[in-house]
């Protein structure tokens, strides 16, 4: 049997699968033909469209009754360009090598009589010819482009184009401002819905089957597929972005980017027939089964009427995810028997024999409370909570050695009994973690997840051990815990995410974190809170926001008892606005009053932000800046704030024509730039530099052996390629116009040797 009817076997039997929900998602603003052949083949062909290839040309086949389908995948498949000469079907593939077509012309596909490769300049054309009577369409989805083989007239008058003509239309209107996009379906009708983010989409799931209208351009980002009875459209969406929706009518209108959540659906457990989870949510109608496209991941949604209502923290268990929605009810399911039973106003999750509900995960524990009053949860996984480190009038070691001491016990028993609670451990991770011993909750935690790895998928382990190190500076590590799963309906976390933005100077970034995290930031600590609003403040200051800083900053000089170094850091940004306005005497007395601070990150900023001024001002000249900034390279080392100050030197040091000084100066940091805020900017001046010098011509003006010795010593910033053999013939013709022939050899050299 050839290759090819082995693979229209395979795609046949999927239309099982294809029942379950698997989905090919087409663009929301796709042709008429392109949505009628997926009415078509969307269930005949989910299985293939769900796989993704890492060959350069993967040629997928399959057939039903109605049509053959032929798709073009892989790096190089998927731009593929399809035209028509007459019967033939020619299919340009930019690839020079041909792919292999051998079972192809043994057996053609159904409503095609020959296929054959032919080359072409810069690439391969793929030329299928068709039977009589037989026309074809075309089209790309889901990184594919395909072609749909049909009898002639067979898309206006087959039953499946028939179903497709009958939907019902759903006007959709996307509005576009500011950050947010907004999606009103106008459906002629109420309908049940659901609405949440998976990964990078979001979700909006109706439970009647329609056919999305949208302007042609309007759509972008945004694709949909229907089943016998329902309708799915996937958005994508930036990590963090909010998601909200709300009803007009018979309306449903999706928001992201802005919007306020609904009422809350709230997750108990339900043990009265067997282990189980439930959620009382009005106007729930029934249990659709999706399988996701892109991972192949199992879920059921429950799509419900208005108005919202939706899962605002989701739930984990060994068996399945209760996702975070804005509308609805959504379900991971891990096991292969989990149900989702569903009537008028309540939602059953379970399995055969019950959901496994002894698993690590606090909230679903059945472990007894330990008998201590030990901290409590926070309202947000991610959230530091200020009486968590509150010692009443037992005194700090008294109250650290209670809490550590039914900590270790519990740690014990865990040991024996792998189904021990962990409510002891938490409560001392949450005291460790408000009385500011960060290095202490982080050892405490990664021991937890050690001897118990489930933890790692719960929410409050990822929040408190993501603020306790991005606490003490290990950015990349905390913006691990962040971006976990287990925290992607926690406002929280986006706010800890824009903070390590911020100190990593992608100031984008921070603003979208911060604002996606607003509803969260007034929830935590004083001190917190002005940390966030000053990086906040900054963030919005270097992205050209004029008003923003400054009512940002407003509100960190009105909180009450905020530490001084966080004062003084708030100082320093508003100076730095000062300086932006044009106020350079104000800002010049807030750098200089700062720069006595006893913290040495503050005062080197500040020193640096008067020096930089001060020159400005004529009051210091260069050279008193070269010394002072100096000083500065060796009081602060490690960070953007060192950085900060290797680059104002070397920029002075070009500017007074000390150009070895200044390359030796951008050097100063090595390897270490390229993990700091701001080193790949460090970086790219110190290669400019060196280009102006040798290419540009700023090193005309040292005598031919100065230059040379200066090419040496700093050799290895010879750009590769074309630049850098021009540096080298311009220092070889002025070698040898002094008659320093030997030197201008050895130059070359390399050059004739390797180069040539």
């Amino acid at each position: 049997m050839s290759g090819a009817n082995v693979t229209k076997r395979v795609l046949k039997s999927s239309v099982a699968v294809a029942a379950a929900g698997v989905l090919v998602f087409v663009p929301l603003d796709a042709s008429l033909e392109t949505s009628s052949a997926f009415a078509q083949s969307g269930t005949r062909t989910g299985e293939t469209t769900a796989r993704r290839s890492s060959d350069p040309i993967d040629i997928r086949i399959g057939a039903n009754p109605a049509f053959t389908r032929i798709e073009f995948a892989g790096v190089i498949g998927r731009r593929a360009r399809v035209r028509q000469d007459g019967r033939q079907i020619i299919v340009r593939l930019a690839s020079t090598a041909a792919p292999d077509i051998s079972r192809l012309r043994v057996d053609p596909p159904k409503g095609v009589t020959k296929v054959e490769t032919r080359a072409v300049t810069g690439g391969t054309e793929l030329v299928l010819t068709l039977s009589e009577g037989a026309e074809a369409g075309t089209g790309a989805a889901d990184g594919a482009v395909w072609l749909n083989i049909r009898p002639q007239g067979a898309l206006a008058t087959s039953a499946d184009g028939a179903q497709a003509a009958a939907n019902v239309r759903v006007p959709v209107a996307v509005s576009r401002e500011n950050g947010r996009t907004t999606l009103n379906f106008a459906w002629s009708s109420p309908v049940a819905a659901a609405v949440f983010r998976r990964g990078n989409a979001v979700w909006a799931v109706f439970d009647t089957k329609g056919r999305m209208e949208i302007k042609t351009g309007e759509g972008d980002g945004v694709r949909w597929a229907s089943g016998p009875d329902y309708t799915v459209v996937r958005i994508d969406a930036a990590a963090g972005q909010q998601v909200s929706a709300r009803t007009e009518g018979s309306s449903w209108i999706v928001s992201l980017g802005s919007g306020t959540a609904g009422e809350t659906v709230e997750i108990v457990r339900d043990d009265e027939i067997k282990a189980s989870l439930a959620a009382q949510m009005a106007g729930a109608r029934r249990t659709i089964w999706l399988t996701d496209p892109m991972s192949g991941d199992r879920m059921a949604v429950v799509p419900a009427l208005g108005p919202v209502k939706g899962v605002q923290i989701g739930r984990r268990s060994v068996d399945a995810h209760i996702l975070p929605t804005a509308q609805g009810v959504a379900v991971e399911a891990f096991a292969d028997d989990v149900t989702v039973e569903t009537t008028p106003d309540r939602v059953v999750i379970s399995r055969r024999g019950g959901l496994k509900l002894s698993s690590p995960d606090v909230a679903l524990s059945a472990a007894a409370m330990p008998m201590i009053d030990a901290p409590k949860a926070a309202r947000y996984p991610s959230l530091i909570q200020t009486q968590w480190g509150q010692t009443g009038t037992m005194g700090f070691a008294a109250r650290h050695r209670e809490l550590q001491t039914a900590a270790t016990e519990e740690m014990a028993r865990a040991t024996e009994d792998p189904k021990t609670g962990t409510h002891a451990r938490m409560a001392y991770a949450r005291f460790l973690v408000g009385s500011g011993l960060h290095y202490e909750a982080i050892g405490l935690l990664n021991a937890l997840i050690e001897q118990t790895p489930g933890m790692l998928g719960v929410a409050e382990v990822r929040g408190l051990r993501g603020a306790a190190r991005a606490s003490i500076g290990r950015l990349a590590e905390a913006e691990t815990d962040f971006t976990s799963g287990a925290l992607a309906g926690d406002p929280a976390a986006r706010i800890w995410q824009g903070y390590i933005a911020s100190q990593q100077s992608d100031w984008a970034t921070a603003r979208r974190m911060f604002s996606a995290g607003a509803s969260a930031v007034d929830t935590f600590p004083a001190e917190w809170r002005a940390r966030f609003a000053t990086a906040h403040a900054l963030a919005a200051l270097e992205t050209a926001d004029k008003q923003g800083p400054k009512e940002l900053l407003d509100y960190v000089f009105a909180l009450p008892a905020v530490p001084a170094p966080d004062r003084l850091a708030a100082r320093l940004v508003q100076a730095k606005l000062l300086e932006q306005e044009g106020q350079k005497d104000r800002a010049l007395a807030i750098y200089k009053a700062a720069s006595h601070a006893g913290m040495q990150d503050i005062a080197t900023t500040a020193k640096l932000g008067a020096v930089r001024l001060s020159l400005g001002k004529g009051t210091m000249t260069a050279d008193q800046a070269a010394r002072e900034l100096e000083q500065l390279k060796w009081r602060w080392r490690g960070d953007g704030v060192e950085l900060a100050v290797i680059q104002s030197l070397g920029e002075l040091y070009l500017s007074q024509g000390r150009y070895r000084e200044a390359l030796t100066t951008l050097k100063t940091p090595g390897a270490r730039i390229a993990n700091l805020p701001g080193g790949s900017k460090l970086q790219a001046d110190l290669d400019r530099a060196f280009r102006a010098l040798f290419l540009e011509g700023a090193a005309d003006g040292l005598q031919p052996v100065q230059a040379l010795a200066l090419f040496f010593d700093f050799r290895e910033l010879t750009p590769v390629g074309a630049d850098g053999d021009e540096m080298v013939r311009r220092l070889a013709r002025r070698l040898i116009d002094v008659d320093l022939l030997d030197q201008a050899a050895e130059l070359l050299k390399y050059q004739a040797e390797n180069r040539l």
